[in-house]
């Protein structure tokens, strides 16, 4: 099962999201297709990939300007966590 605030790729989908919700029959995942916020949408597992350690920098930085567009500070704040614990 993939927690909360964990970033996925949605398979069959040039789209990522960000995981709000999980339970035992899916997840509830904060859309972004194609560069654009999409919203909330429920995936089953087997529709989603854990990129835990696939972001890079560049990612990142993409995300923290998403998350400054949205007015998301919660989500920035978290972005930027990540950013700091990236070596170099």
């Amino acid at each position: 099962m993939i927690k909360p605030g964990v970033w996925v790729k949605i398979k069959s989908k040039n789209a990522v999201g960000f995981v709000l919700e999980a339970s035992y029959h899916g997840a509830i995942v904060y859309v972004i297709e194609n560069g654009k916020p999409d919203g909330k949408h429920k995936y089953s597992y087997h529709r989603l990939v854990a990129l835990e350690d696939e972001l890079n920098t560049e990612d990142l930085l993409e995300l923290a300007r998403l998350a400054v567009d949205l007015n998301q500070k919660e989500w920035f704040m978290e972005i930027t966590d990540r950013l700091r614990e990236i070596p170099g």
